[in-house]
C-alpha cells in the first residue's frame, strides 16, 4: 500500500514530516497544541527495534511534563519550538487524521540541529498506554 506523508520545512530549512499519512487538507481542522501527547524521539541510530512513544503533557503554561521535561512555544503559522532535556527541536503543529481515534487530532513534527526527529500525537480520547501510537 502506498502512503503519502505531508511535510514542511522547519525554521532551519530542514523537512519535517507529518507523523501520520496524508488524509486531506489539515488547514480545515483546528489545532489544539496544549494537551496530552505520545511523543516519539526517533534518534539517529540504525537499529532493528522500534522506538517507543512516551506519554507527555504540553501544558498551557509552556512547560512539558511526563516522560520528558522541557518547554514548548507556538510561533507564527503553526511553527513550534520544543526543548526537551536540553535539546531544541524546530518544527510545526498540524492536524492529522488518526484512524485509531477516528478523528482529526493535533500532531507535531520537529527536528533537532543534529537531525533527530520528534513526532507527537495528541491522545485525547484514546488509551494513553498504547505503545504503537506516535
Amino acid at each position: 500500500m502506498n502512503r503519502v506523508h505531508q511535510f514542511w520545512y522547519n525554521q532551519d530549512g530542514w523537512p519535517a514530516v507529518a507523523p501520520l499519512r496524508y488524509a486531506g487538507d489539515p488547514a480545515a481542522h483546528p489545532i489544539e497544541p496544549a494537551g496530552a501527547y505520545r511523543l516519539l524521539l526517533h534518534g539517529r541510530d540504525i537499529n532493528t527495534f522500534q522506538h517507543r512513544s512516551e506519554p507527555a503533557q504540553l501544558n498551557a503554561d509552556g512547560t512539558v511534563t511526563g516522560a520528558y521535561a522541557g518547554r514548548w512555544r507556538l510561533g507564527a503559522a503553526g511553527s513550534l519550538t520544543v526543548e526537551l532535556e536540553g535539546t531544541a527541536y524546530q518544527g510545526r503543529f498540524t492536524a492529522v487524521y488518526d484512524a485509531e481515534q477516528a478523528a482529526w487530532v493535533t500532531a507535531l513534527t520537529a527536528l533537532s540541529p543534529a537531525g533527530e526527529a520528534l513526532w507527537g500525537l495528541r491522545t485525547a480520547g484514546i488509551n494513553p498506554s498504547k505503545e504503537n501510537t506516535p
